[in-house]
Order: structure tokens, then C-alpha cells, then sequence
């Protein structure tokens, strides 16, 4: 397989569902119930199985008429790497709703101006987003989410009229 059809594969939807599915659980899954999971046609899914075993990422257990699939020890560390890829978009699309709010509703603006509930209400929004991104996740993602988690205190301190700095 050509390395531009390799990353074609891991930036659909349904290949990177399938890999995070299997990432969650220590036993083989049913081919079938994986479709189901990913929205996929069993057919679908099957091909994409086929590709991933093609690359050494999962590997079939056949028990009669069906077949098992299970990542391999590369697919985990894939799937592991795929999961941060999507924890690290998601504090980028946080981050910027934070930027945004603060440039629109904050920034420049008196306190007596700025909508105090709806701002608060938002970075409540974006910290709840924050805290699953805390704890269980990479060093580095934790420190990049509490990072945030910093960026909507200091926010909030000049919302509320306290000393930023």
C-alpha cells in the first residue's frame, strides 16, 4: 500500500471509528457489531478490517462461520496515537472558542458592558470540555488542557474585575 493511501485511510471517519472501538476493549470484537458501532455496512467494515490486517494493525480470530477481529500490539500503539490526534483537536477547537469569546465579548469592553452570565455560561461550556482532557490522557495533552483551564481563570478574573496578572 502507497504511504498517500495509508494516510488517506486513517483520515476517513470510519477506518480511525473502527481502530478506536477496538482500542477500547481487551477482547475480539464481532466484525458485525463493529459495523454497528461505526455506522458502517458490514461490507464496508470488512474491507476496511482487510486493509488494517494487510498492515499488521488487527488480526482475525476465525470461531466457525465468524470471524473476531483484535488490534495487534502496532494497532494499539496506533490507536493510542489516533486518540491523542483527536484529544489534540479538540483543545485546539477549546482554545480557539476561548480566544473568540474573549476577543468578542471581553476584550476592550467595560465590565459594566460585558454580558457577565453569558460569558460565564460559555467558559463554564469550555471547562467542562477541559476535565476529561486532565486526567487519564498523555502528560502532555493534561498539561495543554490545564494550560486552558489557566486561559479561562484569567478570563474570568477580568470578567469579575479582578487583578489580571
Amino acid at each position: 500500500m502507497v504511504k498517500v493511501e495509508v494516510e488517506t485511510l486513517f483520515l476517513q471517519e470510519k477506518p480511525a471509528k473502527m481502530m478506536l472501538t477496538l482500542r477500547g476493549t481487551d477482547k475480539p470484537v464481532y466484525a458485525a457489531i463493529l459495523s454497528k458501532e461505526t455506522d458502517s455496512t458490514y461490507a464496508h467494515t470488512l474491507r476496511v478490517l482487510l486493509k488494517l490486517e494487510e498492515l499488521g494493525l488487527v488480526r482475525f480470530e476465525e470461531k466457525g462461520r465468524i470471524k473476531l477481529v483484535r488490534l495487534t500490539e502496532l494497532g494499539g500503539a496506533l490507536a493510542n496515537e489516533l486518540s491523542s490526534l483527536l484529544d489534540l483537536l479538540e483543545l485546539a477547537e477549546i482554545a480557539s472558542a476561548i480566544e473568540s469569546l474573549y476577543e468578542r465579548e471581553v476584550k476592550g469592553h467595560l465590565r459594566e458592558e460585558i454580558n457577565k452570565e453569558a460569558v460565564l455560561n460559555r467558559l463554564g461550556q469550555q471547562t467542562k470540555k477541559l476535565e476529561p482532557l486532565t486526567h487519564g490522557k498523555s502528560e502532555g495533552i493534561e498539561q495543554l488542557a490545564k494550560k486552558q483551564l489557566k486561559r479561562i481563570e484569567e478570563v474570568l478574573r477580568e470578567v469579575k474585575g479582578l487583578i489580571v496578572g
